[in-house]
């Protein structure tokens, strides 16, 4: 079976796992990249998955016929996500991969599904990367089953375990709690990683120093402290991120589909996130209780918004800095070795998938 997978090609998260699929798993052969809206690709991304598979690039509209050419040439099309579909109404390319009789497998994020879109209801099975987004889908599938609507991916969720990709985060021995470090990247979506929590944490008297990665223009309204230091880059490669960092911070609000947190933890870095699903399946000790479940209006739906308090934070990491970690940083590594290895796990997804074909 030869898998074509779609999606954007920059540095992103979602850039980033795209480029991991097409490097470690043979059964994807083809990667189709529209442009983006609002960035461009990323070379190193692209470079690195050239030698993998074919690379298609196209425009978001108007490059109907290289779609075309695209899903002739695959088996099934696989998407993270959403499958980019700005030209919904002119092309929709799940439903015209349904026409050529092709496979559409979906990698949603936990948080949601836009279960009423064409699109959603045309795939046929669904990879889900966390326990809670099984029961998720699997509780949503009964809900759409009762309400009469029909939907291919009934019955065919597959659960597994996500990862990383071991060759590109390697392990880098921690012995001490000195440096930590806040991913912002690019704000989050509505703010979901949490930054105004943050800043208001470690803004407090007496607090540890810290290390955020963010576009610049994403923070300018918080106040900057002494302690705090903003650095503002693309790393080439998403290893690189992770080589200063011995404490890694993902107090979210939400955390999509949790890469950061089991990369920070391969390269022998300590992680702490919230103790809200998903971001406690990734295998961190280091958990904060969240005090508080919000709504927020996520495309046009209700999803959960799970919030920490600033105090807490601000007590944890207080607590935590200056901590010798040398054991607990071989563990982790470990840990992820055993339990998060993608390339394992993705051939399982595709094995799970290619026995619902069998049956």
């Amino acid at each position: 079976m030869n898998i074509g997978l779609i999606g954007w090609g920059i540095a992103s998260g979602n850039g980033g796992m795209n480029t991991d699929i097409v490097s470690l798993s043979t059964a994807v052969t083809h990667w189709l990249i529209p442009e983006h809206p609002n960035g461009k690709n990323h070379q190193p991304y692209i470079d690195k998955a050239s030698q993998f598979a074919e690379l298609s690039f196209v425009k978001l509209k108007g490059d109907h016929q290289k779609y075309n050419d695209f899903l002739d040439k695959i088996d099934a099309l696989l998407y993270i996500e959403h499958p980019i579909l700005k030209d919904e109404k002119d092309y929709d390319i799940v439903h015209e991969a349904k026409k050529k009789g092709k496979l559409v497998i979906g990698i949603p994020m936990w948080e949601w599904w836009p279960e009423r879109k064409r699109w959603s209801f045309e795939t046929d099975i669904l990879w889900a990367v966390t326990k809670f987004t099984e029961s998720y889908l699997n509780s949503l599938s009964d809900v759409l089953f009762a309400q009469g609507l029909k939907h291919n991916w009934r019955h065919h969720v597959i659960y597994n375990q996500w990862g990383v990709n071991l060759n590109d985060f390697s392990f880098q021995l921690k012995t001490k709690i000195k440096n930590i470090v806040f991913i912002n990247g690019n704000g989050g979506y509505k703010l979901r990683k949490a930054s105004d929590i943050v800043f208001e944490a470690f803004t407090k008297d007496g607090a540890p120093p810290l290390t955020i990665y963010t576009q610049k223009d994403n923070i300018a309204k918080y106040k900057i402290t002494k302690n705090i230091t903003i650095i503002d880059k693309t790393f080439p490669e998403r290893g690189d991120v992770y080589k200063n960092g011995d404490l890694f911070l993902f107090p979210s609000y939400w955390e999509g589909l949790c890469h950061g947190i089991y990369e920070g933890q391969a390269c022998g870095s300590l992680v702490l996130t919230t103790d809200h699903p998903p971001m406690n399946e990734c295998g961190t000790n280091y958990l904060l209780p969240v005090k508080e479940i919000l709504q927020e209006d996520l495309a046009g739906k209700k999803i959960m918004k799970s919030k920490i308090s600033a105090d807490d934070l601000y007590k944890a990491v207080k607590s935590l800095y200056n901590k010798n970690i040398e054991k607990e940083s071989i563990d982790v590594r470990k840990h992820i070795e055993n339990n998060y290895n993608l390339k394992l796990n993705l051939n399982t997804l595709i094995k799970k998938t290619m026995d619902i074909l069998d049956d």
